[in-house]
């Protein structure tokens, strides 16, 4: 909450963000003030986010992600892993989300949020983290059908729909991007979903002295 109070205050008072002006977002979200989390990596079945993107194990990093806010997820009905995998694709790639409204999916990613009871139960399924990303991607699509007619002549002058009449989520498997956090209720996860141009980025911090 530091930091996002901090970058906050850093786009208002230095960038001269004025609300209805150059900031003309509808609704606001929780990341308008500050959303941080970290990661529970000693629970995570994969590497962590730093190591994916390069960085030491040892090396404390902050990684910034363009979110639009949270889409909250929830299952207590899925037993075998790859169930659970398969209703996290179809649930992230809800007929509104932006990604559709792009010209391709082939830029920003979707940060996923899973708890570490999940994960545990993903990982035995999925040792490696690039195998659920893939599988994710796989499954990560709605039927043409499922838009209305309007939506389905857009999509098809975008070009983003298949031969087989999917309209995918994104481009590519490593735009989902997993991370282990939260509590062990074990009932529920969260989706950051993407503006879409913007990417990941991420850099090491250095510990006060």
């Amino acid at each position: 909450m530091t930091i996002g109070r901090a970058v906050s205050l850093c786009l208002r008072n230095i960038g001269g963000q004025r609300a209805g002006e150059t900031s003309r977002t509808v609704f606001g979200q929780p990341a308008r003030l500050g959303l941080c989390f970290g990661e529970w990596e000693e629970r995570s079945p994969w590497p962590s986010l730093a190591e994916r993107r390069g960085f030491d194990a040892g090396q404390d990093v902050v990684t910034v992600h363009g979110g639009k806010g949270t889409y909250p997820l929830a299952d207590v009905n899925n037993d075998d892993p790859r169930d659970l995998a398969y209703t996290l694709a179809k649930s992230i790639a809800f007929p509104m989300n932006n990604w559709y409204l792009e010209l391709t999916g082939d830029s920003g990613q979707l940060v996923l949020l899973v708890n570490p009871m999940w994960a545990a139960r993903l990982g035995e399924a999925f040792p490696n983290i690039e195998d659920f990303q893939a599988y994710l991607w796989e499954w990560a699509w709605q039927p043409l059908e499922l838009f209305r007619p309007h939506n389905q002549h857009v999509l098809l002058d975008k070009g983003r729909v298949d031969e087989q009449g999917r309209v995918r989520l994104a481009g590519r498997p490593d735009q989902f991007v997993p991370v282990v956090c939260g509590g062990l209720g074990g009932l529920h996860g969260a989706a950051l979903t993407s503006f879409v141009q913007s990417e990941l980025q991420s850099v090491a911090a250095g510990r006060p002295r």
